[in-house]
């Protein structure tokens, strides 16, 4: 799975911080019979709540662009989820942010969360 911050507008976005890689992103899956799928001992290990002292180590700096996209995470199912079975499950994501203020405090910003069907064979 790879994940894309698109920046739909016409001005740069700056500032913009990923936190550790175990606060960037909230996660969730669901299997064809509509069941939460137990994460792996990695996958608990994801969407620790983030914490201002996070911007100092462990980000990284982010730049979008105006009409441009950055990548922003790589990851695969199998080392987060404990699957079982193929089908077509329902993948939840949400992902997480710091960005710069105009004081130059790292402010929290939580995208709204995004729900695709993924195909498991």
């Amino acid at each position: 799975i790879e994940v894309f911050l698109l920046n739909d507008s016409a001005n740069d976005v700056h500032g913009l911080l990923l936190p550790a890689s175990d606060q960037q992103f909230e996660i969730s899956l669901y299997d064809p019979l509509g069941k939460e799928v137990p994460k792996t001992t990695l996958g608990e290990q994801q969407g620790k709540p983030l914490s201002l002292a996070a911007h100092v180590a462990g980000v990284t700096l982010v730049f979008l662009g105006a009409k441009d996209a950055a990548i922003c995470g790589r990851f695969n199912l199998n080392a987060y989820f404990e699957i079982t079975m193929s089908g077509m499950y329902r993948l939840t994501y949400q992902q997480r942010l710091f960005q710069i203020g105009t004081n130059g405090i790292p402010e929290v910003i939580f995208l709204p969360a995004v729900t695709a069907p993924v195909q498991i064979q």
